[in-house]
């Protein structure tokens, strides 16, 4: 069994060593955290703000080519094509392009320098999104086995596009930014360009954009297999670049801002990657995690120094502490040992009487005990005398309970047979009180089912009223509506009449326009015998012959409007003969309706009548019921009191006999352990 001391020294050894442990992984934990998210976020940041560079590169180029496009010697036709080939050559020479094109709207392309090539663009996407008024530049081209940036750009006159310039220049640029970003961040930094459809616009090895390689193509295995076919090596896919081209398809392509990872060649990469607006490129930027955590290792060395020091100081420590606790247990613990084996005699240890004047928990503990040994002795000894005297007294005790107990037993008997006939009287007077109760049960059914139908005959009286005033406001609606209809029919009548006054004043304007039509050709006639001088009378004549025969046309058509308005108003009258007829068979119904709604409501009222009666016969029933069940409660509450005091005293008859046996038995006990006392009594040493 271990010591105290040995258990503390483990306790607290352990729990300080599992302390420092858990502040010290929890500190590691929260520091690689810390540094990963730092790193992402710097990530991040670097593959951001190298995007915009790009992107303000080539917005800086795209805005040259748009002012260089502005500038009128391009499309002065007064301009010689050595002039404009001088001045574009030393454009290139001064900003550092390879060449200059002008193109037209069907996409003929014409250079401006020395070899003055003429060639057609037709096809490119680029130069159709010029022609769209977009200043755009195309991906990284090789030409002559080296890489460069066309850059195309509308040629406006007029507010209108005419044409298309284009600028030719080194894709150099962009290296010297990616190496940039590399140099900034760390050894294993690596920047990479890609078009959305995967192609590398710049990679590190030169020949990745040379050949036009695409990370998609080198991902999937029957482009390889096909590769190998081709060049009759064996091809095989890199599970590195596999796992990129995921992370490309899902996230890169689609135009994203974020932070990924991969495994490339066994070393996990984390990889951030933006969009450079204005184009479909996007940077990548991907740094060996191993490099972004090394600053970890410092820390967790620091970490386990820190643990052993305080492991050490802890233990130190702790064994001291044990020591001053252990020792005055250790002679507490002795003393105990000697009241354990009946000893109550004055100790001769000197270390524990220097304990007894300790003012600490020890001194307490060793006063206490001391004070314990001597009452313990004053105790046996007071024990020891009044043992005698109550093994006297419980033989006298044990005799007299056993003449008690034969005496209760004979009263508990007759108590028995009072009990079992009140019983049987309070069984017979509850049997009776619930077929009553039953009775009563019925009773008030019958009063809820009067109570529902009552309140259905109340709601059926609702509904006949409400079905009489909704009646009584269709007949009046009906009414209005008759009304109404004959003043519709007046209403047709009198257009129909009006029609025919159409009619007769349409016959009286034809009649006009015919005899206008006769004094017009009269007056052309006697035009014509006038000669010269009735030429201009004959217009005149001519243009009324003219009006009198489109008055003809407009009458004829007023006419026949008239004709089809009084067939029509005749339909609408014989209509409203027919509504007229529906609506008084309407009335009628409508009356005959309300005279049954009538007797309807006088069956109610009889019926109402009739409830009102079983109801307060049902009442009365009620009462009745009350009162009987009042007087059946009484007698069963008396029966069941005489049964109740019956059994309570044979009960407490009987609880007197057990506790007089048991007295009696407690008696016998109570000798036994007198003289077990007397012999234990006699083990201490005093």
């Amino acid at each position: 069994m271990k010591s105290i001391k040995t258990r503390m020294l483990l306790f607290f050894s352990t729990l300080i060593l599992v302390t420092v442990l858990g502040l010290g992984i929890l500190s590691f934990i929260n520091s690689s955290a810390t540094v990963r998210n730092d790193a992402n976020e710097a990530l991040a940041n670097t593959t951001a703000q190298g995007a915009k560079l790009v992107e303000s590169y080539l917005a800086q180029q795209k805005f040259y080519l748009e002012s260089l496009a502005a500038n009128p010697i391009v499309l002065d036709e007064d301009v010689s094509l050595e002039e404009k080939i001088a001045f574009f050559e030393s454009e290139a020479a001064r900003t550092g392009f390879d060449s200059f094109s002008v193109g037209d709207t069907n996409a003929e392309v014409q250079t401006f320098n020395s070899d003055n090539a003429h060639f057609s663009m037709e096809g490119s996407p680029q130069y159709d999104q010029a022609l769209s008024g977009d200043t755009v530049v195309s991906d990284v081209t090789i030409i002559e086995q080296e890489p460069y940036l066309i850059y195309y750009t509308p040629l406006k006159q007029k507010d209108k596009i005419v044409g298309v310039l284009t600028g030719t220049r080194p894709a150099n640029k962009l290296t010297d930014i990616a190496e940039s970003i590399t140099e900034d961040s760390g050894q294993s930094t690596r920047t990479f360009i890609f078009n959305n459809a995967g192609t590398y616009q710049y990679h590190s090895d030169p020949t990745f954009v040379a050949n036009e390689l695409n990370l998609l193509d080198l991902a999937d295995p029957e482009y390889m297999a096909q590769l190998s076919e081709e060049t009759g090596e064996e091809q095989k896919v890199d599970p590195a670049l596999a796992e990129l081209a995921t992370l490309f398809k899902e996230h890169i392509s689609q135009g994203e801002n974020g932070i990924g990872s991969h495994s490339f060649g066994g070393v996990d990469t984390l990889i951030g990657y933006a969009p450079i607006n204005g184009t479909n490129w996007v940077l990548t930027v991907e740094m060996d995690e191993k490099e972004v955590m090394s600053g970890l290792n410092n820390l967790r060395n620091t970490l386990l120094i820190v643990i052993v020091f305080f492991l050490i100081i802890g233990t130190v420590a702790t064994y001291f502490l044990s020591n001053s606790f252990s020792k005055p247990l250790i002679g507490v613990s002795n003393e105990i040992d000697k009241l354990a084996n009946y000893d109550l005699t004055e100790t001769k240890d000197d270390r524990f009487k220097k304990y007894l004047k300790r003012k600490d928990e020890i001194g307490k503990i060793a006063y206490a005990l001391e004070r314990m040994r001597e009452n313990f002795g004053q105790l046996i000894k007071s024990t020891g005398n009044i043992s005698d005297q109550v093994s006297a007294s419980s033989q006298q005790l044990m005799a007299t309970s056993q003449q008690t107990v034969k005496a209760a037993d004979e009263v508990a008997t007759t108590i028995d047979e009072i009990a079992t006939g009140a019983s049987s009287q309070a069984s017979d007077t509850e049997a009776g009180a619930a077929q009553i109760q039953d009775l009563a049960g019925l009773i008030e059914k019958d009063q809820q089912y009067v109570s529902s139908l009552v309140e259905s005959t109340d709601n059926v009286s609702a509904l006949k009223d409400e079905g009489l005033a909704s009646l009584k406001e269709l007949i009046e609606k009906t009414n209005v509506n008759a009304k109404s209809i004959e003043e519709i029919k007046e209403i047709i009548t009198t257009t129909n009449q009006s029609a025919e006054k159409i009619s007769s004043a349409s016959q009286m304007i034809k009649s006009i326009s015919e005899q206008t039509n006769l004094l017009a050709l009269n007056a052309a006639i006697e035009a014509a015998r006038a000669g010269e001088a009735g030429k201009g009378f004959a217009v005149v004549a001519d243009e009324v012959r003219k009006l009198a025969e489109q008055s003809n046309e407009f009458t004829e058509d007023i006419v026949q409007i008239i004709q089809e308005l009084r067939a029509k108003t005749e339909n609408a009258v014989t209509t409203m003969n027919h509504v007229v007829d529906n609506t008084n068979s309407q009335e009628e119904s409508l009356e005959l309706t309300n005279t049954k709604f009538v007797g309807i409501a006088d069956a109610i009222e009889i019926m109402k009548k009739a409830m009102s009666s079983i109801a307060e016969s049902g009442q009365g029933m009620l009462v009745k019921k009350n009162e009987l069940i009042s007087l059946i409660d009484s007698l069963s509450a008396i029966a069941e009191q005489n049964a109740a005091g019956a059994e309570e005293a044979s009960a407490s008859v009987e609880e007197q006999t057990a506790s007089m046996q048991e007295l009696a038995n407690s008696t016998h006990e109570l000798a036994e352990l007198a003289e077990t006392m007397q012999e234990s009594i006699s083990k201490f040493k005093l």
